[in-house]
């Protein structure tokens, strides 16, 4: 059970993404601070020092899955199960700046429902 984000950037290579990615990396770092959710990387930085990866998640019970965007792993969709805990608000946030910088270049689904 869980509330899942699924997203694809269909365009990697496209001009209008390739110029959005810095934006979006920071944008990223800037959703994160002012989110005052604390967030942590998936086995090292949440945006690699190349700046060629986001990766993040929850900190320990407020974590679930990682949210994470890079080339290699969203040329098919990819997910990201947040179980509604705080950083699917930082998840949120950041589908949409990917969005909003380059709509034609993101597929972007949420499939979410309430569990009782």
């Amino acid at each position: 059970m869980g509330y899942t984000h699924y997203y694809q950037v269909i365009q990697w290579d496209s001009p209008a993404w390739q110029a959005a990615w810095p934006l979006l990396v920071r944008d990223t770092r800037r959703i994160i601070d002012s989110a005052g959710i604390p967030v942590t990387g998936e086995d090292g930085p949440i945006i690699s020092s190349t700046e060629d990866s986001i990766c993040f998640n929850g900190v320990d019970g407020d974590g679930h899955e990682p949210f994470c965007m890079d080339e290699e792993n969203n040329r098919s969709f990819a997910f990201t199960k947040t179980a509604r805990k705080p950083y699917d608000l930082v998840v949120c946030c950041v589908l949409l700046r990917a969005h909003m910088l380059a709509p034609k270049c993101l597929d972007i689904r949420s499939d979410g429902y309430w569990s009782e």
